[in-house]
């Protein structure tokens, strides 16, 4: 294994920060977004869904 100097590995975490900031704020707009994006999306999935119930049950005559 090599040795490596810590103003060499001070300089590699350096180098590094900016991608993990990038990926930790990424993560965190994900993280508040996305239910504002999916949430109404399931929403009218079921509220399609129950339309397509009670279109089904009426055709059936059941309803």
């Amino acid at each position: 294994m090599t040795r490596v100097s810590p103003d060499e590995m001070t300089a590699r975490r350096d180098e590094q920060l900016p991608a993990l900031l990038g990926a930790v704020l990424f993560l965190a707009v994900l993280a508040v977004e996305a239910p504002v994006l999916i949430g109404p999306a399931v929403v009218m999935g079921l509220a399609l869904t129950r339309m397509e119930h009670r279109r089904a049950r009426r055709w059936q005559g059941v309803a």
